[in-house]
């Protein structure tokens, strides 16, 4: 399984930046519109955003992550 070597939070244009241990770079949108990214909680195997409206569920896997396009 390919694992994230680098992460980069970019709060400007909300989304998140993904290296990859096989060289790719990964460009994913985290934030829906007229909601802000407070923080990304990163776990072993993935990643969790809690959001200002309070919404803090759920944890996106690498492997789920890895997959979208």
């Amino acid at each position: 399984m390919n694992i994230p070597i680098a992460l980069h939070r970019s709060s400007a244009d909300s989304e998140l930046r993904i290296h990859w241990d096989d060289s790719v770079e990964q460009c994913i949108e985290l934030v829906p519109a007229g909601v802000i990214l407070q923080v990304l909680n990163l776990q072993g195997y993935g990643v969790q955003r809690a959001f200002d409206d309070g919404h803090d569920h759920g944890i996106f896997p690498w492997e789920y992550l890895r997959g979208l396009r």
